[in-house]
């Protein structure tokens, strides 16, 4: 009887899917060489990626605190103290300012999900690690272009990467680098009054 991978005459009765076409010894162990070889290369890609995931994120507080005060007190009327949210809430939040998203957007994405979900089983889902996880937040910032409820939330690519920097020196009141970029915001048609004043010297 031949070995079904090299063709060679073998009794050895290694059988992996029929009795009468078994495998020879050799061709069985290149087999499990393989596919040991290919776990551990899959899991070492694993490992690679489950590390840049645990990258830590550079957290803003002050940002975080008001997304989390707007969605728990003002939208779902809950009294949840600021010190016992998960830090993964705060990371993904923080994530997204890091990205370049203005408190606006973020609180949009928080008001048209808290309109749609508020009164189905979805509401369980009103939580930063599903309203601001990267791919959700894209969609449902997509949703916000569409329904525009009372925030003006979309920012140019210009308005995006100045205020990225704005939001790398958190809010701690004005200097004179964070001057120039609030008045080059300025300059380019954003109109935010609370998101400048954080940052102006002299305040509109």
């Amino acid at each position: 009887m031949n070995c079904r991978i090299c063709n060679c005459e073998t009794d050895v009765n290694h059988e992996i899917n029929r009795v009468d076409y078994p495998i020879c010894d050799e061709c069985t162990m290149t087999i499990f060489f393989n596919v040991a070889k290919a776990v551990k290369y899959n899991k070492t890609i694993f490992d690679i990626s489950a590390k840049k995931e645990r990258k830590p994120v550079e957290v803003h507080p002050e940002i975080s605190r008001q997304v989390l005060s707007f969605l728990y007190n003002d939208l779902l009327k809950q009294d949840v103290s600021f010190d016992k949210i998960p830090k993964a809430y705060l990371e993904f939040i923080s994530a997204r300012v890091n990205d370049g998203h203005t408190l606006e957007e973020l609180k949009a994405v928080a008001y048209i999900k808290w309109e749609e979900w508020k009164d189905d089983i979805n509401k369980k889902y009103l939580r930063p690690d599903t309203l601001y996880r990267p791919m959700n937040f894209k969609k449902y910032l997509a949703e916000v272009q569409i329904k525009k409820p009372k925030w003006n939330v979309v920012s140019t690519a210009k308005q995006k990467e100045i205020i990225k920097q704005l939001n790398t020196y958190g809010i701690r009141g004005a200097t004179d680098e964070t001057d120039i970029l609030a008045k080059e915001l300025m300059a380019t048609g954003y109109a935010k009054r609370e998101f400048l004043n954080l940052y102006l010297k002299e305040k509109i």
